[in-house]
């Protein structure tokens, strides 16, 4: 039998009761179509992904949302949304991060912006990877594996 890691653990032959530990504290994952929910604030949305209000304040300000803190999910548009996806990702510093297309409707001052809380999360340690067309982002990367 091999084995299989996420970070530093060992995760082959753990139960599903673990995996899903694993899964809750040790990645952050943002789809192409965020999940925010319309009814909670844009500070609340982040929060979901298991934040300290300061981090993810601090997460709103490098996507250049601070001015969205207290605005409703429902009122923010797609791109807004997209970061505040990936903001939610990011929020308990994973240890691998999972993205898929996190520019995708951005222009590219928002797309910098990802790209640089990406960065971060890369040079603190964390496992980054991305699906994407964009060649920002692959300008940015350490590994590009082209499907």
């Amino acid at each position: 039998m091999g084995t299989v890691h996420c970070g530093d653990l060992d995760i082959a032959g753990k139960s599903e009761k673990e995996l899903q530990k694993i899964r809750k504290e040790e990645i952050g994952f943002a789809s192409q179509d965020a999940l925010v929910f319309d009814d909670l604030s844009v500070i609340a949305n982040v929060k979901v992904g298991g934040g300290t209000t300061e981090r993810c304040l601090e997460l709103l300000d490098g996507a250049g949302l601070s001015d969205f803190e207290n605005m409703s999910g429902g009122r923010i548009s797609g791109g807004e949304r997209q970061r505040v996806g990936v903001a939610q990702a990011l929020a308990k510093d994973p240890s691998m991060v999972l993205m898929d297309e996190p520019t995708s409707s951005l222009d590219k001052a928002a797309s910098a912006l990802v790209i640089a809380q990406l960065r971060a999360a890369a040079d603190r340690g964390a496992a980054v990877l991305v699906a994407t067309h964009d060649d920002m982002v692959k300008d940015e990367a350490d590994q590009v594996i082209q499907l």
